[in-house]
């Protein structure tokens, strides 16, 4: 970890930060968590999440976090599907996948609502669209869902798909897929990072999340920063008929 550097002209604490070279648009994604804000509110509501849903740990709990921040796909093992042989129409929204869908809620509630990251502002929405898709010969089941954030725009999207397969009926696969609009309303531009050492941490190079020291209100700076993850989900998904 980085030592916190004393700057009565800057925001200084210790942190994680992870970057992004440039959307379709031209817009970074940078993303800023205080230490004590993972530590203290943002872990727990992820463990508590999963533990009142009945699903087992993750070992990295910041690549769930960031997975569910920017997109990305993540399985997660879960109460046992039990791959009945019919639904009945007036019931299946209540039961289908009730505790994947469940947990995905807790979990996009827990990234946008609660605590942010810095220079961001927690935000609420609601879902505008859904479908399901079974085979009980098989025991393949999903369930997909847009979200709309309350912000006025209707391409503020979120879509989350979760399935599975009859290998195994406690395993399910979340893909998150937040839209373009998602990503830039998200993560505005609005500061400039630096280390301890006064050294800005936009890089060109792939690699882990940066540890963070120093946070300078500056504007952004304009050079492309690099990651490991692909952010190639930013596009606008398409919001499908019930």
């Amino acid at each position: 970890m980085l030592r916190a550097v004393e700057d009565r002209d800057n925001d200084s604490f210790p942190g994680l930060c992870v970057m992004y070279p440039a959307l379709p648009n031209g817009h970074k994604v940078k993303i800023l968590y205080k230490e004590s804000q993972l530590n203290e509110v943002i872990y727990p509501d992820l463990v508590r999440a999963l533990q009142e849903g009945g699903f087992q740990a993750v070992e990295d709990w910041w690549d769930l976090l960031i997975t569910v921040a920017v997109g990305g796909t993540m399985s997660l093992n879960g109460p046992r599907y039990p791959n009945p042989r019919c639904y009945q129409p007036a019931t299946i929204q209540d039961v289908f996948m009730r505790a994947e869908r469940t947990l995905a809620h807790a979990l996009m509630t827990a990234v946008f609502c609660k605590q942010v990251p810095y220079g961001c502002s927690p935000i609420s929405f609601k879902e505008v669209n859904g479908s399901f898709k079974f085979d009980t010969n098989t025991a393949f089941r999903r369930a997909t869902h847009v979200f709309l954030a309350e912000t006025g725009s209707e391409k503020d999207l979120y879509r989350i798909t979760i399935e599975g397969a009859g290998n195994d009926l406690s395993k399910h696969r979340f893909t998150f897929e937040p839209s373009l609009t998602w990503l830039c309303s998200r993560y505005p531009e609005k500061f400039r990072l630096s280390a301890s050492t006064g050294e800005a941490l936009d890089r060109d190079s792939e690699g882990p999340p940066e540890q963070v020291a120093v946070v300078s209100s500056k504007p952004a700076a304009t050079r492309g920063g690099g990651c490991d993850r692909d952010l190639s989900t930013a596009s606008e998904p398409l919001v499908r008929d019930l």
